[in-house]
């Protein structure tokens, strides 16, 4: 049986589900946010954290922060099952690994079957990793922050330098993200057993 506070983890990790649908913009084309959205944006913003460590890494390390982006990214191709989900992980990939990684995936998701608004969103994006978010225009900015949250302005700072307000807070909340799961997995190896361990980490990460 699972000690008190290990049911107080998981207590919490559900209040953070119910506390992020409650956040949602509620305007046309936002719709709850589900579990896999938020597994997609927590590895989002965990791998934007390597990123930022990764330049203050050597080469030993820097080629196992490579490898922990790859298994990252697996994991979120994994719960991206939705086009929308796709398009996320589309603009994580631009964000971590470069414009041109980003339009790959986006090449993806302009075919026949997509709808009229994301296709939109997707030639939004082109013109973000293809040029900047300063070639587009003020309406369709504010029309990404509204149907996608935390991930358009992650595609809106594409290319900011790291001093300027939106790369701040995009870093900021990866830092906060990767303290945050890393203090989880502190307690999960210090005060749970194993299998308690596990299976807790399945219940969030799948």
């Amino acid at each position: 049986m699972a000690r008190p506070s290990a049911w107080l983890v998981i207590l919490a990790l559900t209040a953070v589900v119910a506390y992020r649908n409650a956040r949602v913009d509620r305007t046309p084309g936002n719709s709850e946010i589900t579990m896999d959205d938020i597994r997609i944006r927590m590895l989002g913003e965990e791998l934007i954290g390597l990123k930022a460590l990764g330049t203050l890494a050597g080469p030993t390390q820097s080629s196992q922060l490579a490898q922990n982006q790859e298994r990252l990214f697996l994991q979120m191709d994994e719960f991206a099952r939705s086009p929308k989900d796709k398009l996320h992980v589309a603009i994580i990939a631009g964000e971590v690994l470069g414009g041109p990684r980003a339009l790959m995936r986006l090449e993806g998701l302009s075919g026949s079957s997509t709808s009229s608004e994301l296709a939109a969103d997707v030639a939004a994006l082109h013109t973000i990793y293809s040029s900047s978010a300063a070639a587009l225009d003020p309406t369709m900015q504010d029309l990404l922050i509204r149907r996608h949250d935390y991930f358009a302005h992650v595609a809106l700072a594409y290319g900011l330098n790291a001093n300027e307000g939106p790369r701040i807070e995009i870093e900021s909340s990866a830092r906060r993200a990767m303290i945050a799961l890393g203090l989880l997995d502190l307690y999960s190896r210090c005060f749970l057993l194993a299998p308690q361990a596990s299976s807790l980490r399945r219940s969030y990460f799948g």
